[in-house]
């Protein structure tokens, strides 16, 4: 049996380790900041700027909830509760893939228990 040196391994790959420069360091410490009054530190990264994955003012898609109005969220919500009940209680061990006409009967059964109960209205929400 061959044995490995991870240490050698790992250093082939990613170099051996090195001391700072120096004079890098020096620049670091000369725009360092006081961490209690950082004024907008570019090394402090908890102030550091976010970008948003969407923008505020584009709409929501119609595959994301906040796209529909109040009550059909609410109406998806228990969709979601029941389907996830339903797969619960068919197949306790599921497989990666969801068998997607589960789906449909769980939403078309909730839709329908929504239009008699509450009276859902397709062109009115």
């Amino acid at each position: 049996m061959q044995t490995i040196d991870v240490l050698d391994c790992h250093q082939q790959r990613n170099g051996r380790p090195r001391p700072p420069n120096p004079a890098v360091l020096a620049s670091l410490h000369d725009q360092s900041v006081d961490p209690d009054t950082n004024d907008g530190n570019p090394l402090c990264e908890c102030h550091a700027p976010r970008k948003s994955r969407r923008v505020r003012n584009q709409p929501a898609l119609p595959n994301q909830i906040a796209h529909y109005p109040p009550m059909w969220k609410d109406c998806l919500e228990e969709a979601k509760i029941e389907c996830r009940a339903v797969h619960a209680l068919s197949n306790p061990w599921p497989k990666i893939k969801i068998n997607a006409d589960s789906l449909g009967d769980s939403l078309t059964t909730v839709v329908v228990q929504w239009t008699q109960r509450v009276g859902l209205d397709p062109g009115k929400y």
